[in-house]
């Protein structure tokens, strides 16, 4: 997921943003193909968080190792201690993973301003069918890299559930308790939810 989000940032979001950028008086374009450009408020738009997700999903993915190798180094077991990972989920779910939540609830907008951008503005199309053809987008079009980014925080509480029904009942009492949708619950989520 990190390599996806840095794809993003590297390979679509500084090159279009350093193309918006660009002094329109400076280059040799003329006035049509400036207005097919996007601006850069609207390439910052389509993006949004993007760059602040990539740093939160980063720290998580390094907690989550240090938790794992020091709870396989402290019990002398090679598996990591599911409670320590259930912890680590649990404390960013309270915290950076919030700011998904703006995120997953604006990305209908972003889908609808780069399909209208796509389809009006030809020299945006084009570059960033472009960019969509180097190595590093895998084959994947910008939308289809960009939808990624909502479909992580299901993930995340597929894992942190995974994590407590393989945590033992006497590591799960040390987690703390976990909180639902509706503000409560317990520390194990239900298999409904």
């Amino acid at each position: 997921y990190c390599q996806t989000l840095e794809t993003i940032v590297k390979v679509f979001l500084r090159p279009l943003l350093q193309w918006a950028k660009e002094d329109p008086e400076a280059s040799d374009h003329t006035a049509m193909e400036r207005k097919e450009k996007a601006t850069e408020a609207e390439i910052t738009g389509l993006f949004g968080s993007v760059e602040t997700l990539l740093k939160i999903s980063s720290d998580l993915c390094e907690e989550l190792r240090e938790a794992g190798g020091q709870a396989g180094r402290t019990s002398g077991s090679a598996e990591p201690d599911p409670a320590a990972l259930a912890r680590v989920m649990l404390e960013c779910a309270k915290g950076p993973l919030r700011l998904y939540g703006p995120h997953v609830k604006g990305f209908k907008e972003v889908c609808q301003d780069l399909q209208r951008l796509l389809a009006s503005r030809r020299v945006f199309a084009t570059a960033v069918r472009v960019l969509e053809l180097q190595e590093r987008a895998k084959g994947l079009t910008l939308q289809g890299l960009l939808v990624s980014t909502v479909q992580r925080l299901p993930r995340y509480r597929l894992l942190l559930r995974e994590i407590l029904n393989n945590t033992p009942d006497e590591g799960a009492a040390k987690v703390p308790r976990a909180t639902s949708g509706g503000g409560g619950g317990a520390g194990r989520p239900g298999p409904h939810s």
